[in-house]
């Protein structure tokens, strides 16, 4: 998964969803990117982030769609990612999930895991030592884990879905799907355990070239460790 894209530019959150916001969501301006939805949480030191992500539902027959919900660390405004999720294929009637995890500039690996549409799979990724990271993913019974070496600069914790890309740079065309959850959220920050509420996270809005908006988070939900993201 490419890494973020973002535009010089800021878009008021409230604009572009109908959902009510909270009088500080209201003054949170959205990033744009040609590829995240979600929320990046920076201004701190991670070593950790985790979330329940639901598997999402196929909204529309497609010849194909790719959606990628996942949480990562890094990447918002540098060049390393380490990221961990579930990706969705739309391919006309038939639709698939996969589990993966990533470290660019190295490609995503697929992990062996059946998921079912709206199963809630937890995503876990944090550091054990410097630089040495523990990536877990739990669907059920059904328990994944690596070890791996992975210099990151800890700048930021992101949840989010992204509209994917092949390696050669070709972006795949977004899924319409339903069901895109995020919950139990939080992130390790400066050493501290905390939901994105109290890490105050930016917006991000997938928008296609031609400024068709694509892809949208809502605000967090009462709990400040949920939200969703709507494709349209």
């Amino acid at each position: 998964m490419k890494h973020i894209l973002r535009a010089v530019a800021m878009l008021v959150l409230s604009l572009v969803t109908a959902a009510p916001v909270t009088r500080a969501q209201a003054t949170q301006a959205a990033d744009l990117s040609a590829n995240w939805a979600g929320l990046v949480a920076t201004n701190a030191y991670y070593t950790g982030v985790t979330a329940l992500i639901q598997a999402p539902t196929p909204a529309a027959l497609q010849s194909l769609g790719v959606a990628a919900s996942w949480v990562g660390i890094g990447g918002s405004d540098t060049p390393d990612l380490i990221q961990a999720g579930v990706q969705e294929v739309n391919q006309g009637p038939f639709f698939s999930y996969q589990a993966w995890y990533e470290m660019l500039p190295e490609p995503s690996r697929n992990v062996v895991m059946d998921i079912e549409p709206g199963a809630w799979i937890l995503v876990d990724i944090h550091e054990l030592a410097f630089d040495y990271w523990q990536i877990t993913i739990v669907n059920g019974t059904n328990v994944v884990q690596r070890q791996v070496r992975y210099a990151s600069s800890h700048s930021s914790a992101e949840w989010i879905v992204e509209e994917p890309s092949l390696l050669s740079g070709r972006q795949l065309p977004l899924a319409g799907i339903t069901g895109a959850n995020f919950a139990k959220m939080s992130a390790i920050a400066n050493g501290v355990t905390a939901i994105p509420a109290q890490l105050f996270p930016r917006p991000v809005v997938i928008v296609s070239p031609l400024g068709t908006v694509k892809a949208v988070p809502s605000p967090l939900g009462p709990d400040g460790a949920s939200f969703s993201v709507t494709t349209r």
